[in-house]
């Protein structure tokens, strides 16, 4: 159902349209670090930030990170840290194509593992994707990950 809906990385340029959707998901502790940091992670190669664009305006951003290398096995664990579509926006398959595409870096990066925990609410929308989140301690917030 995503018509005319492009995924794309997000650029500095991207500020002002991606503020308030950072600010949906509940917690910007403030603007200016916030800002700074954006600007910082759009161009850095251990962070993966793609926008969902929808008739020149952004509906939903996914943000992923990786931690590089892991001394012993040199694998490589990314964790996404956030998938927010606007609530008008949702149901249409964009959270699904945010996925995919930070899905599709983690690939072309070589990661090993991409993990993340979900809300109740999410849960159920990483579980209609086929994902089983694994036994994990606080049963509030599952946790899941794939290996590549």
């Amino acid at each position: 159902v995503r018509m005319n809906v492009k995924f794309r990385k997000a650029t500095v340029e991207d500020w002002e349209m991606i503020l308030p959707l950072l600010e949906g998901t509940g917690l910007v502790r403030s603007l200016e670090v916030t800002r700074v940091l954006f600007e910082k992670f759009v161009n850095h190669s251990q962070h993966c930030i793609i926008v969902a664009e929808k008739n020149q305006n952004l509906v939903g951003y996914a943000w992923a990170q990786s931690y590089g290398l892991h001394l012993r096995t040199s694998d490589i664990t990314t964790r996404l840290n956030d998938l927010f579509v606007l609530s008008e926006y949702r149901n249409q398959g964009i959270a699904k194509g945010l996925l995919e595409s930070v899905i599709s870096w983690a690939k072309e990066n070589n990661v090993k593992y991409l993990q993340w925990q979900a809300n109740k609410t999410s849960a159920t929308f990483y579980k209609r994707l086929g994902y089983v989140s694994v036994p994990d301690p606080d049963p509030e917030h599952p946790f899941f990950e794939l290996e590549f």
